[in-house]
């Protein structure tokens, strides 16, 4: 569309003017006046295509851009014998697509009161799959433990339950959009079992 915004009116003010002076010495002279009006009406749309995109890249950044921020997190069923496991929704409030999404989300169990896990400041795999999240749609992501924090004993999961083990989900997504621009999201939070949600804990949530 960029393309055709750029050069379409290019061409036909061209070919309005080579024609206007083919006109104009052919003895057409009002023919010629027309057409030279018609190449002046299409530089002069081309001006006002090139002048909206510039004020469009010169808005506030909320109000012309992808803007990726996470919409829910759901914890899936605890089973003996599997990792802790959690449906992460990223969702793009913003009013632009956001590209080349890249995201990793990870869940950890803690004890209770101690030492939570650290942000996500980098992807951990640069070469993650990318995806497109058009305006006021989702991106869900399975966050998932890895084997040592299984749940190997009915014990593991009551313990989940009652509290003496606390369920971390952190996550990072990084994008950009159609202007170049490059953005990313940092989250870190608790999950609430007794009450469903999820509590963000700071530091370790920006977005930028």
């Amino acid at each position: 569309m960029a393309f055709a915004e750029l050069w379409l009116p290019i061409f036909g003010a061209s070919i309005c003017i080579a024609w206007a002076v083919g006109a104009w010495y052919g003895g057409s002279k009002h023919l010629a006046i027309w057409l030279i009006f018609g190449g002046v009406v299409c530089l002069a749309l081309l001006a006002t295509l090139q002048a909206q995109h510039a004020v469009e890249r010169s808005e506030t950044p909320n109000s012309n851009r992808p803007w990726i921020g996470i919409d829910r997190i759901d914890l899936l069923p605890l089973a003996v014998g599997s990792s802790l496991r959690a449906e992460v929704y990223f969702f793009n409030t913003g009013n632009r697509p956001a590209l080349n999404v890249r995201a990793h989300v990870q869940a950890t169990t803690v004890p209770r009161g101690g030492e939570p896990p650290e942000p996500l400041t980098s992807l951990p795999l640069p070469d993650n799959p990318t995806a497109v999240i058009m305006p006021t749609r989702s991106l869900r992501i399975i966050a998932f433990n890895d084997d040592q924090f299984a749940l190997k004993l009915p014990g593991d999961v009551e313990l989940i339950k009652s509290g003496a083990l606390t369920p971390w989900i952190t996550a990072r997504v990084e994008y950009s959009d159609s202007y170049g621009g490059s953005y990313y999201t940092m989250f870190r939070g608790v999950l609430d079992l007794k009450v469903g949600t999820y509590i963000i804990a700071n530091p370790g949530n920006e977005a930028k």
